[in-house]
């Protein structure tokens, strides 16, 4: 159906206006569907056994002092995990290649980072598994840690994975692209720069509720997490369960950020503690595990020059040269190639710049994995472009709005692709400077009571709800589209449900306020259910700035559809065509705004 929403309409309708978020009222009244704190007959507690050591031998694992504590119920090690787990492998068709080690639940022979799991503890209470998991022994021979990705590359670096096979270095994990030299000579501007690790920390700490059911065969998991539908499918895949018996429920999550999206070995490890013991089996991760092993982001070392023309006016060529600790593992399933590859593709973006060339290179380290976070690539690329257009436009004496102007990428006669393959259509980037240049005439410069004050200026190009290529050619089952099941009550209430995940966004309010406003309803009469793989549709869930994009656009054409089949009804019911009918207050009405039928006692019908 081709029909759209009309704008006036749509201006005094749901969209645009700023309602509560339907999840608000149970948070603040305790009742908030974490996993921390989901009911589960006879379930138990898990703590996980973590490397004190960034780098070592592990030659052995004491259990007998930890298995006497009063609750423990059991302690599984790595040879317990592997009867019932496969490894993965992080890897990716556009990184092809690559050195991929696998990586299981917990460690075997090495230790590669502190805080890598190295067994899992289960009792009745979750103080019993902690008492118990501080008594469990770790014979650990200490190895030369390897931190810094320089130092990582060095021909006589201590091997983080000495078995792998490739690379005269021994530490080189991946590199792509051209061998950019910008420290060269012949570049008359460049910098380098220096990214630190962060540490995303969302306000709930991940957390999984794994109960394994042998009558049924069924395997179902409560989890703190982005991707339902992915889960489950990596979950089947990993354990060898038909992927329809598992199950994979993201209800209330409290903040992801990407941290959320992939695949924790100690989430792994609870999971098949669950499977081994046939019981629930719970792991929530303290706010000082998190800080210590949890996705990490950034840790860059970057260098990045450009050539400039006779006048100095003009940037005709940008070398840029990406050094990345990768960590000790890739993190499945995505890899941990984001980053550096996204930088790549987006430095010089807003520009026109005819040569731009770059060279990546990920290092193994004896650090946690690197993940993807919050704009993946993104801050790093900008953040380098936009510090050689400074240090460029000073180079010729002009103003940074004006030498930036002067560069944007120019769409008047068509799409333009930039160096990194990126296609642009629509392009208002100009419009913002000016608007910029507009405000900030008055700016204060300088010192003015006690501050100094000071302008910057970034243009940033981002890339939003990302197609399938990315994550289907790592493995990944996620789908470029998304898919809305939407019915209508016979209470007149309609129900959707989406695979699009709501992690505090306010995605659940903002697809209800899109069905609303197609279908002339009040948002409250709209129910939304996400976050479970089972009785929701297949999709992506939430990434990548794709929940309104794709999940919003999926409701509003299913929503269109719905409104074609109750003006069809409606216009049999009251003998009426149904293009002289209307949805509008929970009601069909004629063109002059005349109530005909109640929307409820349609639905009825």
């Amino acid at each position: 159906m081709s029909e759209t929403i009309d704008a006036g309409a749509a201006a005094t309708g749901p969209i645009g206006q700023s309602l509560p978020n339907r999840r608000w009222a149970r948070h603040l009244t305790g009742r908030g569907r974490f996993v921390a704190n989901k009911d589960a007959v006879r379930a138990l507690h898990a703590a996980i056994v973590r490397s004190p050591e960034a780098h070592g031998r592990l030659v052995g694992v004491k259990t007998d002092d930890a298995a006497d504590r009063p609750g423990v119920i059991a302690i599984f090690t790595f040879d317990d995990v592997a009867r019932v787990c496969r490894p993965w492998h992080a890897q990716h068709a556009f990184f092809a290649g690559a050195r991929v080690p696998g990586e299981m639940p917990l460690a075997h022979g090495r230790v590669r980072y502190v805080g890598e799991p190295v067994a899992i503890v289960v009792a009745e209470t979750a103080a019993a598994a902690q008492d118990a998991a501080e008594a469990v022994a770790l014979d650990i021979v200490s190895l030369p840690p390897v931190v810094d990705p320089v130092a990582a590359l060095e021909p006589e670096a201590e091997a983080i994975h000495p078995d792998l096979p490739g690379a005269a270095r021994p530490n080189l994990h991946h590199a792509f692209g051209a061998a950019a030299a910008p420290t060269d000579g012949a570049w008359e501007v460049g910098l380098s720069l220096t990214l630190s690790r962060v540490a995303p920390q969302p306000m709930e700490t991940r957390s999984v509720l794994a109960d394994w059911n042998r009558a049924d065969g069924a395997l179902t998991v409560h989890q703190s997490h982005q991707h339902p539908h992915m889960m489950q499918t990596i979950y089947a895949n990993l354990l060898g369960i038909p992927e329809h018996r598992v199950q994979v429920v993201c209800e209330d999550v409290g903040g992801a950020f990407g941290v959320k999206q992939q695949l924790h070995p100690d989430e792994m490890a609870t999971v098949c503690a669950a499977v081994l013991l046939g019981r629930p089996v719970r792991f929530v991760a303290s706010r000082s595990e998190s800080l210590l092993v949890d996705a990490q982001a950034r840790d860059h070392r970057l260098a990045i020059a450009a050539r400039l023309d006779p006048d100095a006016r003009r940037i005709t060529a940008i070398a840029f040269d990406d050094l990345c600790g990768g960590g000790a593992f890739g993190h499945f399933p995505r890899t941990s190639f984001g980053e550096a590859g996204q930088a790549a593709k987006l430095v010089g973006a807003p520009y026109q710049v005819a040569d731009v060339a770059t060279r990546s290179r990920l290092a193994f380290q004896n650090r946690p994995h690197l993940g993807h976070y919050r704009g993946v690539g993104h801050p790093i690329a900008c953040l380098a472009t936009e510090a050689l257009m400074d240090k460029a436009a000073r180079a010729g004496g002009e103003q940074p709005i004006a030498f930036r102007r002067r560069h944007l990428i120019d769409v008047a006669d068509g799409p333009v692709k930039t160096p990194g393959g990126i296609v642009v259509e629509r392009f208002r980037m100009g419009e913002c400077l000016t608007a910029l240049e507009e405000t900030l005439a008055d700016a204060p410069r300088g010192r003015h009571g006690g501050r100094l004050h000071g302008v910057g200026v970034a243009c940033l190009l981002e890339l939003v709800a990302p197609g399938p290529r990315y994550y289907g050619d790592g493995g990944v089952a996620i789908s470029s589209d998304e898919t809305a099941v939407i019915r209508m009550e016979p209470s007149g209430v309609v129900r959707r449900t989406t695979a699009n995940t709501d992690q505090g966004q306010g995605a659940d309010q903002t697809l209800a306020q899109i069905v609303s406003d197609v279908l002339g309803i009040e948002p409250g009469d709209v129910a939304v259910i996400s976050g479970d793989s089972a009785t929701c549709p297949y999709g992506g869930g939430a990434f990548g700035s794709r929940g309104t994009t794709l999940g919003g656009k999926a409701a509003h054409d299913a929503a269109l559809k719905l409104r074609e089949r109750i003006l069809a009804a409606a216009g049999l019911l009251l003998q009426r065509s149904p293009s002289d009918l209307t949805i509008a207050g929970g009601a069909i009405t004629d063109g002059s705004g005349k109530e005909l039928m109640a929307l409820a006692d349609l639905a009825r019908t």
